[in-house]
């Protein structure tokens, strides 16, 4: 089985970049469900749902950054 994905650059960049990424994306979401399973299964300290979530995001940061140049697309 072939998959050909056909982009007109520059006009589509961005989706290009943002296929070109895709198993870096997908890294990272594994990543990130991996820490909430964790939390979720053998505890954490979050004392409020802001503590929770800001701490989701910072996983997801480090994640990204760990991952390599990946941007937010429009």
């Amino acid at each position: 089985m072939n998959a050909t994905i056909t982009f007109n650059l520059p006009e589509e960049a961005d989706a290009h970049q943002a296929a070109l990424d895709g198993p870096k994306w997908k890294t990272c979401a594994e990543s990130l469900d991996q820490t909430l399973r964790a939390w979720l299964k053998h505890g954490h300290v979050f004392k409020t749902p802001d503590e929770a979530i800001q701490a989701a995001r910072d996983r997801l940061y480090e994640t990204m950054q760990e991952a390599g140049s990946l941007g937010l697309y429009t």
